[in-house]
């Protein structure tokens, strides 16, 4: 195996070749461990995977604010909020059936 087939192995080098490696770097490397990416196609399911952990994470902050009192405004950014985390995890799920 050549030198340039060993580092495309390291997620690092995956995220190198993207627009913006660093955050690249900081979210894969605060994510569950993922096998390493052998090809991009492995590389595009990793990163749909950890967007969809953070996504999910995401949601969760949401679901635990609860307006203290009976604010039809915070109630309602809290709905759109809930909603718009929806969608965003239900188109990763479908970018991740088309994946597999």
């Amino acid at each position: 195996m050549s030198n340039s087939q060993l580092d495309s192995g390291d997620i690092n080098w995956w995220c190198d070749q993207t627009p913006h490696p660093e955050p690249c770097k900081y979210f894969t490397s605060h994510s569950h461990n993922h096998p390493l990416p052998q090809n991009r196609f492995d590389f595009r399911k990793i990163m749909v995977q950890v967007t969809m952990e953070r996504a999910l994470m995401a949601q969760k902050q949401v679901l635990r604010f609860r307006p203290k009192r009976n604010n039809k405004r915070q109630k309602a950014v809290r709905a759109d909020c809930l909603k718009l985390h929806d969608n965003t995890i239900l188109q990763l799920n479908r970018s991740l059936d088309g994946i597999a």
